[in-house]
């Protein structure tokens, strides 16, 4: 997934003058997201009003509920991570790391769709699930491998 790329100077001997990383985890996953949410905030969507809550009557300070219409949500919900997703492969294209905040905006954007309690519960073992094939297809090394 990181593709390193060397230049040096014709017959100068010498070690290399740059050395780029690219990682393209971050855009390939967001982008894998992107097209999750698709199917579960726009294809799987119900059609109401989306409540968010964000403090009890209980609490120290009390929060309105914010209501949202689901099916506008969804979808701009999905078209904001796509955005983030192309801008994410445009920084790795000219050799620039993802920043950590992009990542926090995507997360929180990917949890804002979610509205009802089965999208909830398939999203959790889509993300299982796909945890349980990195680790098959990416093992830990073995007892001889050097760590330091």
């Amino acid at each position: 997934m990181s593709v390193v790329t060397t230049t040096r100077d014709a017959g100068s001997g010498l070690a290399p003058s740059t050395i780029a990383v690219r990682s393209w985890k971050a855009p390939i996953a967001f982008a894998i997201f992107t097209v999750l949410g698709a199917v579960l905030f726009i294809a799987l969507a119900r059609g109401g009003d989306t409540t968010y809550r964000l403090s009890n009557e209980g609490d120290a300070i009390v929060l309105p509920a914010i209501v949202l219409p689901a099916d506008a949500t969804g979808i701009a919900t999905v078209v904001l991570m796509a955005a983030i997703a192309v801008y994410a492969f445009l920084l790795v294209r000219s050799v620039r790391k993802v920043p950590l905040w992009l990542t926090t905006i995507f997360a929180i954007l990917f949890l804002l769709g979610f509205r009802a309690i089965w999208v909830q519960v398939l999203a959790f073992l889509l993300i299982l699930v796909g945890y349980w094939g990195a680790f098959a297809l990416y093992p830990l090394p073995g007892a001889d491998f050097d760590w330091s």
